[in-house]
């Protein structure tokens, strides 16, 4: 019902945190929809924490809503699958060169670099 209120239901604010230890799966998303504006940044905080350090089965909901609050897009299942094929396809170019010819092994810290620069989605 909160989700349906958006910010106009803010004042439920410090209820949903005090609630968000123990209704991990449930309270982020609406932490997220009723939050203001002003309160966007230490909304984030507090998911971030949960997502890090909360209960096991709440880490994903919390992490989730956090990229919007800070007003960044979210991650698209298209966006994870290209970033997922320039890895793949990366990785394989530079596996290549360290399998054949001179300076096998050599090229370790370039295949980790192309890794990270791979896995590094849009609007990071």
């Amino acid at each position: 019902m909160l989700v349906c209120w958006g910010s106009r239901a803010a004042a439920a604010l410090p209820e949903l945190r005090a609630a968000l230890p123990e209704h991990p799966r449930a309270v982020p998303r609406s932490l997220a929809v009723v939050c203001p504006p002003e309160r966007r940044e230490a909304t984030a905080e507090l998911l971030s924490a949960a997502a890090r350090s909360g209960p096991k089965d709440g880490r994903i909901a919390a992490a989730k809503p956090v990229r919007a609050l800070r007003g960044r897009r979210p991650a698209t299942h298209g966006d994870r699958r290209r970033a997922r094929r320039r890895l793949a396809h990366l990785v394989e170019r530079d596996l290549g060169v360290m399998t054949s010819g001179p300076g096998i092994g050599t090229n370790d810290e370039r295949v980790r670099e192309r890794a990270r620069e791979a896995a590094r989605l849009p609007g990071d």
